[in-house]
């Protein structure tokens, strides 16, 4: 319960727990206690890389530029081929570079939405693709998507760039470390790196460094090694005020400090290398599976088929020595060839004591099953094509026959995609739609400059409908459509059926079909563009404009009837016993 000042207490003697460290010290064991927890998967991410890709992760700044950090333990390269092509396969799938791949969406309904919000949504949408297409995202996000493929987990940061608006930096698994809040957010992030004295000094200045990192860069000891942390996380204190000033004092902060500055100084003696922030979590982290509790990803496809991966390497191995030994097998031979030349080059003649008369031979004869173990080898490669897709992402370019794919192959084909349902699921929310958003947001803070004197930035400004909106992206690439594909489908087979039944029991069986309702949701399942469509007030000006014209061109068609029938009542007697004279003379 509340006591009298407020403040919640449990106990009658409870007191305010103070936190007497500071900040240099709470830093540096946050960043411990999150390097600690990624250990017991070291091991693993090793493994990994020695069978897939060598020279990708990096537990060491001494393991960048090196050359001998071969793959000598990769004799098939199955494995690699596959994460390769998945990683272009699902980057064409998901974010092609060559098409549209979202639209930018709201909660409300198209025909809810005016002509303005609409035409606000599409010119937005354009130029963010723009944006990832001038900067180096694609190819930021294709490393990101392998890294995922092989180790389950891949980590890059989205800066901002003066001229190309945003800027993309991957970072290889084992150089960083992560934490999550209680909803499973990435809300952390670390490295640390090791660089000499004069680079220190370089990079962040004199003044920010060390006392004992200064005194080294004026005593010659500049190329001394310096270990340098850095983190992102939540803010301790923002200042929306200040941080207009300063970044430091922005929701997000970036420190960088150095591991050997002493922990025990007063909070006024603290130096940190740099102090800045972002208004966004910079960093995109994508997990291919993880359980709810961990914070790295638990599976992928790397990790399920590295024991094939592993057996492919050792049955390619032994098909190899079971080769050579065929090819150039161990010979015997008796006495009389000791401390003989021997010659086995072809024509060559090598001279044998008569009384041994055996001369060289196989020391065993090697039988091996070479058809029986091709075959289990292309088996194994098959395994591991499977667990990467890899048909799937092949079926479109190794088809190779003359005529096009049928409308059912097609249909067919769609329903193959539905595969990467969870794949595109854990990627628009995880990775795709924190890109997109942390992009548009530097785009419009790009942009307020310009709209504070009434002009367009990079992107128009934003309507006044529009302000608090929660604008979204929905997804229309290949994965996303397929995933739409039988909502489409009920849809047409729906409006085909109301079709056929109009022509038996006439065109009043289409009153049970609301067109206006069943276009909406056609163009929602298909992510249409949002300046496709016409909002309400639109459609009810076109109808009345219709309804205009097709009244006035009715009155033009019935003007000629008109005008003979008054030219048949002019020169009709009016001395006859007629009808008009009839209806004259009632009349009068």
């Amino acid at each position: 319960m509340a006591g009298a000042n407020g403040r919640m207490s449990y106990a009658p003697d409870a007191q305010v727990v103070t936190d007497d460290r500071t900040r240099l010290q709470r830093y540096n064991e946050r960043f411990d206690q999150a390097w600690s927890a990624r250990r017991s998967f070291e091991a693993r991410w090793r493994t990994l890389g020695e069978y897939y890709l060598p020279t990708r992760p990096r537990f060491s700044i001494s393991d960048s530029n090196k050359g001998d950090r071969s793959n000598n333990k990769i004799l098939d390269p199955t494995g690699t081929q596959s994460v390769e092509i998945a990683t272009a396969g699902l980057l064409a799938m998901m974010a092609s570079p060559a098409r549209p791949w979202f639209v930018y969406g709201l909660p409300l309904s198209r025909t809810e939405r005016s002509t303005g919000i609409n035409r606000w949504l599409t010119a937005a949408r354009d130029e963010t693709l723009n944006v990832l297409e001038r900067s180096n995202f694609y190819t930021a996000l294709a490393e990101l998507i392998r890294d995922e493929l092989i180790f389950a987990t891949g980590a890059m940061a989205i800066y901002d760039d003066w001229q190309r608006i945003v800027r993309c930096h991957t970072f290889p698994v084992g150089s960083f470390a992560i934490d999550q809040d209680s909803m499973g957010r990435v809300d952390y992030f670390c490295r640390e790196v090791t660089m000499s004295v004069r680079q220190v000094v370089q990079t962040y200045g004199f003044d920010n460094c060390s006392r004992q990192v200064q005194l080294d860069f004026m005593q010659k000891g500049q190329n001394n090694a310096v270990v340098v942390r850095s983190h992102i996380q939540r803010n301790e204190s923002p200042d929306e005020g200040r941080a207009r000033y300063d970044a430091k004092y922005l929701p997000w902060s970036e420190c960088i400090w150095e591991k050997q500055a002493t922990a025990a100084v007063l909070p006024e003696q603290e130096k940190f290398l740099r102090e800045s922030g972002f208004h966004e979590f910079p960093i995109i982290v994508g997990r291919w599976q993880r359980n709810d509790e961990d914070t790295y990803g638990t599976g992928s496809p790397g990790i399920t088929a590295l024991g094939t991966v592993k057996m492919l390497q050792a049955m390619s191995r032994d098909y190899l020595n079971a080769l050579k030994k065929s090819i150039d097998p161990p010979l015997v031979g008796g006495t009389s060839f000791l401390n003989r030349p021997v010659s086995l080059i072809h024509g060559e003649v090598t001279v044998e004591d008569e009384t041994q008369g055996k001369g060289l031979r196989p020391i065993h004869e090697v039988r091996t099953p070479f058809g029986e173990v091709t075959a289990e080898i292309e088996r194994r490669r098959l395994e591991v094509e499977n667990i990467f897709m890899v048909r799937l992402f092949l079926m479109w370019t190794t088809d190779t026959r003359a005529q096009p794919p049928t409308a059912a192959e097609v249909y067919a084909r769609d329903r193959e995609k539905l595969i990467l349902g969870p794949t595109q699921e854990r990627h628009g929310d995880e990775v795709l739609g924190k890109a997109i958003e942390r992009v548009l947001n530097i785009m419009i803070r790009r942009s307020q400059p310009a709209w504070s004197v009434g002009e367009d930035g990079i992107i128009p400004t934003v309507p006044d409908e529009l302000e608090g909106a929660d604008v979204r992206p929905e997804y229309i690439s290949e994965a996303a459509t397929a995933q739409k594909v039988v909502g489409i489908s009920a849809i047409e087979r729906h409006a085909g059926f109301g079709a056929q039944q109009a022509q038996f029991f006439g065109p009043s069986i289409l009153d049970n079909i609301n067109g206006d309702k069943m276009m909406a949701a056609h163009a929602d399942m298909l992510s249409v563009p949002p300046d496709v469509s016409t909002s309400e007030s639109e459609r009810a000006e076109l109808r009345e404009q219709r309804r205009k014209a097709e009244a006035a061109q009715r009155a033009a068609e019935a003007l000629p009837a008109m005008a003979k029938a008054a030219k048949d009542l002019g020169t009709t007697p009016m001395d006859e016993d007629t009808a008009l004279t009839s209806l004259v003379g009632g009349g009068s």
